[in-house]
């Protein structure tokens, strides 16, 4: 599959050892995810925080959630960036009214930083823009 460029979404700075949603991106259009990490700005002191990643069909709504990956931030100093591929080799495709949340389990005593997704753009055509309503603009 070829793609031009890439596309990437950041969050906020997130507390990474407290449990819950650090990020959640709903896509205007098709994308294909394929990658999520973290860049540190405070340093993780322990190898317990797990970052799950999930896909919603109909955005805000935890009902039929998949979860895509799960993967550990190991110990590290801050500035430092931690991310895992989407085990797919086209990536994980979220339709427009559908989202994608990533969390963590708050399992270290300390580290925080930017969540970010990647992902790639895919044509707004198709069966895959079911929910995306055009508004005329008046």
């Amino acid at each position: 599959m070829s793609y031009e460029r890439s596309e990437t979404e950041v969050s906020g700075i997130q507390t990474l050892s407290t449990s819950g949603v650090k990020m959640t991106v709903a896509p205007g259009r098709p994308v294909d995810l394929v990658r999520v990490g973290v860049v540190l700005t405070t340093a993780t002191t322990d190898a317990n925080t797990l970052i799950t990643v999930q896909r919603r069909p109909v955005a805000g709504a935890a009902a039929n959630e998949v979860t895509l990956m799960a993967f550990n931030v190991p110990v590290a100093a801050v500035g430092t960036v931690h991310y895992a591929d989407i085990p797919t080799r086209a990536g994980v495709p979220v339709d427009p009214g559908a989202d994608i949340t990533v969390s963590s389990n708050g399992g270290s005593t300390a580290g925080a930083g930017h969540v970010f997704v990647e992902y790639f753009p895919r044509a707004f055509a198709g069966p895959r823009v079911a929910s995306a309503n055009k508004i005329t603009v008046v």
